[in-house]
């Protein structure tokens, strides 16, 4: 932005005496360069080229705090190259501009006034223009805005070598003042532009339909979900008259309810149906408006019209309905297996103590067999179980300091002899650095169970099993790999998800209800914990979770 300036300011025994007329210009100046941009660099640019023409000054530069507040960076100078000052940062309390901006208070000073790394901050030699660059004088000041101070200007060395005065600091510091509100308002247009476009997103992203309408008339927001249910066509910017977007039949129901509201009503509510330019009934809407002034920006009233297809309503409810039929019947079939299968458990075990010792040869891999299903239809039940009281946020843990190598090696040792038919070899290393966590030991050596379970499942006959913990990034991190089948790419996720096989046909090789691996996540996300599947690992199948080191009981 280049513009002509001719300094209105007489010279006189103080410096550079300002008159009112003086004073008038150079506010009159800014005041026109920050009512033309919304650019902070084209903003901060101009100002210190009207800085330097009417300060006569050799240079003039101005520096903001950076957004994590730690440094300033240079933002503009009209000596130093935009290359170079571009790289330049100073740390709060360094040098002159790190002190004002520290102390909040200006600086004046020449030559003698400057300690040796001062005087290196404000002469950059790498650059040719630094020649100009003197410091016979100088001032720094801060760019407050209220309580908060948001940068700061500098200017150097008078044209005609006099010494700067008192009177250029007073006038600095009104500029600062000026240029400081500058910059505030644009860090607020900044921050109130970019809440209007992440509401935006998360208004488009509603299922439910919603747009808006200004008391003069104009359509401001129309999300994705209401140009469905309407079959609006718009592409091209908002803000014109909603009767320009809404021509169909809604469009009488829109205007009784702006009238409606205009009364002093609160709200407004209809239903109709939605027919299009033959006549032909589409479907069935419910029309909501209501007053919505805290969405109002730059004091405009709106109207918030919430709109919905009642089919694909009435549709979701049953879905929702038979979701929470199918839920509470699982439970109750669930709670009724749950005492026949503890009384054929006993029944089995009973049976087997009183058969003759010369029959119970014969009998023991029959009672094997039954007593492995009953195992598994109890495991059954119980996770259906656990799975509602997750749904229903009622899964209580109950934490103690708990040895996590010790449970692991349990758990093994116990599937190790119970799985000795498919001759699976087992490997194990536990090199984690912290073991002994804050869990809740029965639910945790659920997970690690299911884990196990699940690599058992999927090992062919000699296949290896290895579990492994270690630490890692502040976790303690269990790794349970099998050797066998991998698991494609796009079911890496779906594998957490309930209910999901990753062959979900009736001839498949492997039983189970598709609920182990989601229990897993559920709980482990009530420790805090993740598990994932490891894809790098190649040759079968490898799963670990990851539990904080922090999680301990002190």
């Amino acid at each position: 932005m280049e513009q002509e300036f001719s300094s209105p300011l007489e010279t006189g025994p103080e410096g550079l005496a300002i008159n009112q007329q003086a004073y008038l210009d150079i506010f009159s100046h800014l005041s026109k360069i920050i009512a033309q941009t919304t650019n902070l660099r084209d903003l901060v640019c101009a100002a210190v080229e009207v800085i330097q023409t009417i300060l006569q000054v050799d240079n003039c530069s101005i520096m903001l705090l950076n957004p994590e507040g730690t440094a300033l960076t240079m933002q503009a100078s009209t000596v130093i190259s935009e290359e170079l000052w571009r790289s330049i940062s100073m740390p709060l309390g360094t040098g002159i501009a790190g002190s004002v901006m520290k102390t909040g208070r200006s600086i004046m000073g020449g030559r003698s006034d400057l300690r040796a790394e001062d005087a290196r901050e404000i002469q950059t030699s790498s650059d040719p223009r630094s020649q100009k660059y003197r410091t016979d004088s100088f001032i720094c000041v801060p760019l407050r805005f209220g309580k908060n101070i948001l940068g700061v200007i500098n200017i150097t060395d008078r044209m005609d070598r006099r010494t700067l005065a008192a009177s250029d600091q007073d006038m600095l510091e009104a500029i600062a003042r000026l240029i400081a509100s500058a910059v505030n308002n644009h860090f607020l247009w900044v921050r109130t532009r970019e809440s209007r476009e992440h509401m935006t997103r998360v208004l488009e992203g509603l299922p439910i339909g919603m747009f808006t309408i200004t008391s003069s008339g104009h359509l401001t927001l129309c999300n994705k979900a209401a140009r469905k249910v309407l079959e609006l066509k718009i592409d091209e910017e908002l803000d014109k008259s909603w009767e320009h977007y809404f021509i169909g039949s809604e469009s009488s129901h829109i205007a009784k309810a702006l009238t409606v509201l205009s009364r002093g009503e609160s709200s407004f509510s209809t239903e109709f149906e939605l027919k299009d330019k033959s006549g032909q009934v589409m479907r069935s809407v419910r029309l909501s408006a209501l007053e919505a002034e805290e969405l109002t920006p730059l004091d405009r009233r709106h109207i918030l019209f919430l709109v919905e297809d009642l089919q694909q309503m009435r549709e979701l409810w049953e879905l929702r309905r038979s979701d929470q039929m199918k839920s509470t019947f699982l439970s109750i079939i669930s709670h009724e297996l749950r005492t026949p299968l503890a009384s054929m458990k006993g029944a089995i075990h009973l049976l087997n103590q009183f058969f003759p010792q010369e029959l119970r040869e014969k009998t023991e891999r029959l009672f094997s067999i039954l007593n492995r299903n009953s195992d598994r239809l109890t495991r059954l039940v119980n996770n259906i179980l656990d799975v509602m009281d997750l749904e229903g946020d009622n899964l209580t843990l109950y934490r103690k300091r708990t040895d996590l190598h010790e449970l692991a090696g349990r758990i093994a040792k116990k599937f190790e002899v119970a799985e000795v038919e498919k001759k699976i070899i087992w490997n194990s290393e536990f090199s984690a650095t912290t073991w002994e966590l804050y869990v809740d030991e029965g639910r945790f050596g659920q997970v690690i169970e299911h884990l196990l379970e699940n690599a058992v499942k999927f090992t062919p006959p000699q296949g290896t099993i290895t579990i492994n913990t270690f630490t890692q990034n502040g976790h303690w991190v269990l790794s349970v790999s099998n050797t066998g089948r991998e698991i494609n790419a796009e079911n890496r996720e779906k594998v957490f998800q309930r209910f999901y096989q990753v062959d979900g046909s009736l001839t498949r090789d492997s039983g189970g209800s598709g609920l182990g691996l989601y229990l897993c996540k559920e709980i482990l996300r009530l420790h805090g914990a993740k598990i994932w599947v490891d894809s790098d690992f190649t040759g079968g199948v490898c799963l670990k979770i990851a539990l904080p080191e922090s999680n301990t009981l002190d």
